[in-house]
């Protein structure tokens, strides 16, 4: 015969594990609503693979605005609806909303690479 103690001590971890999914759900939840992409005056940030080049941004219909101290996020703007689709099929990883990349991540311009990448006519 068991005691209550025993049973008790046997479900452990597993009495906080619906607890946890939920905490869990939620985090994602309203990390996808503050960063999804706003459109506020056609700027998003876009995060694409490192070993690509801005030229998806051209190809999607946009224009960079600025860079970022990491080599594959950028800020970028478009006034077409459909800008934030063309980036994902262009190869774009994640297109947020600037304000929380700025905000959140500290993102700092980087305007040597901007000016550079100006100065060489483009992408």
């Amino acid at each position: 015969m068991t005691s209550p103690a025993s049973r008790t001590d046997d479900r452990g971890w597993r009495d906080f594990a619906p607890a946890a999914a939920l905490l869990l759900v939620s985090s994602v939840g309203v990390g996808v609503a503050a960063l999804s992409p706003s459109g506020d005056h056609g700027q998003y940030a876009v995060v694409t693979p490192p070993w690509y080049n801005f030229a998806l941004i051209g190809t999607a219909g946009g224009d960079i605005v600025e860079f970022g101290d990491l080599a594959n996020i950028a800020i970028v703007h478009s006034a077409d609806p459909g800008f934030v689709r063309a980036l994902y099929r262009a190869g774009a990883w994640l297109v947020i909303d600037p304000a929380g990349l700025r905000g959140c991540f500290g993102f700092e311009p980087n305007t040597t690479r901007t000016s550079a990448t100006r100065t060489l006519g483009g992408v």
